[in-house]
C-alpha cells in the first residue's frame, strides 16, 4: 500500500470538503435558510445509497453460503430493507431538530428558492461522490479488495455517524451557543436569529470532520490509501 494521500484521494477529499463548504457559504453571505443544508444532507444519503448499491453490485460476496441470505443477492436485500428503515429514521430526527430551531422564526428567504438551492446542494453532492467512485473506487480499482458485506457496512456506518450527530447536536449547540450568545452577541441578535444560524454551521462543520474521517478510512481499508 502506498504511503501517504495518493492523487485520486487528494482530489476526492477536496471536492468533498469543498462541496460542504457550500452551505456555510450560502447561510452567511446568500441569507439561506439554516433549513436548506441540514435537508441536503438527508438527500445525500440517497445518492451515497445510490452509488454504495452500485458498488455492491460490482463487488464480490466471500461470505459463507447454505441459504439465500448467505448469497450476495441476500446480502443486498438485507442492506436495502435495513438501510430503508434507517433512513425514515434519519428524516424523523431531521424535521424534528429542525422543528426546535425554527419555531417563532421567519425563514431569511421565500419557500419557492427552497427548491432550487436543494437541487444545485444534490447536484454538487451526486458529483463529488462521481468523482469519489470514478477516482478511487473503479480508477484504483478498490471493487477487487472489498466485498459486498464490507460496502454496505461502510454505509450502515456512515447512516450511523449521522443519526448521532443529529441526535447530540442539539444538547450540543444549545449550550455551547448558549454561552457564545451571552458573551459577544447579547446586543447585537436577537437569540433564535442567532441560534438559527450557529446551529446548522456547527452541524456542518462536525458532518465535513465525520465525511473526511470516513472518507480517509474507506481509503485506507481499500488498500488506495
Amino acid at each position: 500500500m502506498e504511503k501517504g494521500f495518493t492523487l485520486s484521494t487528494q482530489i476526492s477529499l477536496t471536492v468533498l470538503i469543498l462541496v460542504n463548504l457550500i452551505s456555510i457559504y450560502g447561510i452567511i453571505f446568500l441569507n439561506w435558510d439554516p433549513f436548506i443544508p441540514l435537508f441536503s444532507y438527508l438527500i445525500e444519503l440517497f445518492i451515497v445509497f445510490f452509488y454504495t448499491f452500485l458498488k455492491m453490485i460490482k463487488v464480490k460476496y466471500s461470505g459463507p453460503s447454505g441459504n439465500i441470505f448467505n448469497t450476495k443477492v441476500g446480502r443486498i436485500i438485507f442492506f436495502l430493507i435495513f438501510t430503508g428503515l434507517m433512513l425514515y429514521i434519519i428524516f424523523i430526527l431531521s424535521l424534528f431538530s429542525i422543528g426546535i430551531f425554527s419555531i417563532g422564526w421567519k425563514p431569511l428567504i421565500s419557500e419557492e428558492k427552497y427548491g432550487f438551492n436543494l437541487i444545485l446542494l444534490a447536484i454538487c453532492f451526486f458529483v463529488s461522490h462521481g468523482i469519489s467512485y470514478s477516482l478511487n473506487f473503479i480508477g484504483k480499482k478498490e471493487y477487487n479488495k472489498l466485498d459486498v458485506d464490507s460496502v454496505g457496512g461502510m454505509y450502515i456506518k456512515r447512516v450511523i455517524a449521522t443519526i448521532l450527530i443529529i441526535m447530540f447536536s442539539a444538547p450540543l449547540v444549545i449550550g455551547l451557543g448558549g454561552i457564545i450568545y451571552r458573551i459577544f452577541f447579547t446586543r447585537i441578535l436577537d437569540p433564535r436569529l442567532f441560534m438559527a444560524y450557529f446551529y446548522p454551521i456547527v452541524i456542518i462543520i462536525m458532518k465535513i470532520i465525520a465525511d473526511a474521517y470516513s472518507h480517509i478510512q474507506e481509503r485506507i481499508k481499500s488498500g488506495s490509501f
